[in-house]
């Protein structure tokens, strides 16, 4: 069961009725949509509307959804990036992927203590650190969120030179 948690498609309080009943069938869905250089719909807040008003799309990253899920449900992280991960990829049945396991497809993103990704790893290698990109590129245009985009990990643009929760060494161990 695909699932926006943006608060917009889906009220929060929807979001929390569907994961009471669907919880480890849900899969977070960003809808994200590119709106940069287009003079057909406008963004503001987690929503992107044509003109006239009419919803098109969101441009909230997975991580966003995982930080929604959770304030919107009251769910562990591990939970809510369960339905960002492991539940999709049961659904699509990518068994090299989803979890953390020796001989899995080492696609994965560290997070700062704010839930907000700092590093993205694809296939193992780091392809995305956002601790040393600096702020500006953060912010101009969604830059680095089309970067992780087409790593196509969990991702969004956010604030650069966080923290990570993890050291690159203790990934490794």
């Amino acid at each position: 069961i695909g699932l926006i948690a943006d608060g917009v498609h889906v009220a929060p309080d929807m979001v929390a009725l569907a994961w009471r009943l669907a919880e480890g069938r849900l899969i977070l869905t960003s809808d994200a949509v590119d709106v940069m250089g287009t003079k057909a719909a406008d963004a503001t807040g987690d929503a992107v509307r044509l003109f006239d008003g009419t919803l098109a799309g969101s441009v909230i990253g997975l991580d966003a959804a995982v930080r929604n899920v959770m304030a919107f449900t009251g769910c562990s992280l591990a939970a809510a990036v369960g339905a960002a991960t492991e539940v999709p990829a049961q659904c699509l049945g990518l068994t090299d992927r989803g979890r953390i396991e020796l001989g899995r497809r080492a696609d994965l993103v560290v997070l700062d203590e704010a839930n907000r990704v700092v590093l993205t790893f694809v296939a193992g290698q780091l392809v995305v650190d956002l601790r040393v990109i600096p702020l500006e590129v953060v912010s101009a245009a969604g830059v680095v969120g089309e970067v992780v985009h087409r790593a196509g990990r969990l991702a969004g643009a956010g604030v650069a030179r966080r923290e990570p929760r993890f050291q690159i060494d203790q990934l490794t161990r």
